[in-house]
């Protein structure tokens, strides 16, 4: 959830529960969801290992998570797991431009961050959303050259095609 940014974006009557690992992050949030009048069920909760049954949930949005959780095919998974069949999940994430020089540019810059945050900004997100078992639908450019897209994806795998990379 971090701060609860995305909370203006959902639709009137939406039943949302979200979770962050970071207690502040979630005090944030309910201060932005009281301001807003969003109700919102928030939970302090790791993606990598929800407390939720299979199945809970029809949709799933992540923002800018993945690229700070220290396994995030395991989060992925999660995700997967807790979406009904046929529901989706959308993420908006960071990560590693396909653009070859600024790819491996990324690639530098990211190692010598990994030691001083937890983040990582050169993260192949579409691939481990396929190696967590994810059926990857579309996948947006949202910025230049790729670093950030939009992925569309739903629990399980199907057959997929050079095309569904979509961009």
């Amino acid at each position: 959830m971090g701060t609860g940014a995305n909370m203006a974006h959902y639709p009137p009557g939406a039943v949302v529960t979200a979770v962050d690992r970071n207690q502040c992050m979630l005090e944030r949030a309910r201060q932005r969801a009281e301001a807003s009048g969003v109700e919102v069920d928030l939970r302090l909760m790791d993606v990598q290992r929800l407390d939720f049954p299979d199945r809970s949930f029809d949709s799933a949005v992540a923002t800018l998570v993945f690229c700070s959780v220290s396994d995030p095919v395991a989060g992925l998974r999660e995700l997967g797991r807790v979406v009904k069949p046929g529901g989706h999940i959308y993420l908006i994430e960071h990560m590693r431009s396909e653009v070859p020089w600024l790819g491996r540019l990324m690639d530098g810059l990211d190692l010598v961050l990994a030691r001083l945050t937890e983040e990582r900004f050169a993260r192949r997100t579409v691939e481990n959303a396929r190696l967590a078992g994810l059926y990857v639908e579309r996948v947006q450019n949202l910025w230049w050259t790729g670093i950030v897209r939009l992925i569309v994806a739903i629990p399980g795998v199907r057959e997929t095609t050079s095309a569904s990379e979509g961009w």
